[in-house]
């Protein structure tokens, strides 16, 4: 994977910051992520110019692989900066083992995920689900930075959660309740392998899943 950044697009203007606002005008990218490609400098550049019309007179090129690990208040600037993109509140949980997870490029925080205690829904169909028990947990605040999406850094994270989360507290069920059905949203968490539990009936929406542990195995399975 290659995070192309600091894009210049030479675009027509007198100044700097003239030169931003058509850049912004224009839809096109600061930074993008490359995952499968192939190529030198020059050959970034002609994709760049080819995919958005635009030349390209400097960019910064950074390889790597994204990596996972638990959130520490040593990421409070960076999980800050998250949540006011995500409008959710990790950075007061950084302190509470366990419970926040985060996804890096180089030194860079591009997403996060939090699993905490179940108990916190009170009377709800998830607690009427076979496998509810009050050690039960829930996968909550899942966020990953746009130019990283429909890269598998979303299911990498949620695998990781999960790991941590059942070798450190016992293998119970995991529960969660989208934000959203748009964006693939649904069809993501299915991928990642939990399974619907119930639907609201006016909306026809699914409205919670679940995923099962499996002594020694990161796959679920349904009760």
């Amino acid at each position: 994977m290659i995070r192309i950044k600091n894009i210049q697009w030479d675009v027509d203007a007198s100044t700097e910051k003239e030169r931003v606002k058509i850049v912004e005008e224009l839809g096109l990218p600061l930074e993008l992520i490359l995952k499968n490609f192939v190529g030198d400098e020059v050959d970034i550049l002609d994709f760049l110019s080819d995919e958005y019309g635009y030349c390209v007179f400097g960019f910064e090129a950074e390889e790597g692989t994204p990596y996972c690990r638990m959130l520490t208040q040593c990421d409070f600037e960076q999980v800050s900066q998250l949540d006011e993109l995500s409008d959710f509140v990790v950075s007061e949980y950084l302190d509470c083992d366990n419970y926040a997870y985060g996804i890096f490029f180089g030194n860079s925080l591009i997403g996060y995920a939090t699993i905490g205690g179940a108990d916190c829904l009170g009377r709800c169909e998830i607690t009427k689900d076979c496998a509810y028990s009050n050690n039960a947990f829930l996968l909550s605040d899942m966020f990953i930075l746009e130019q990283y999406r429909r890269l598998g850094c979303g299911t990498s994270l949620i695998q990781f959660a999960l790991k941590e989360n059942w070798m450190a507290n016992g293998n119970y069920s995991v529960y969660l309740q989208p934000y959203s059905s748009e964006d693939g949203c649904i069809e993501f968490y299915k991928n990642s392998g939990f399974d619907p539990i119930y639907s609201d009936e006016v909306e026809g929406v699914i409205c919670a899943f679940k995923i099962l542990p499996i002594e020694n195995n990161m796959e679920g399975t349904v009760c």
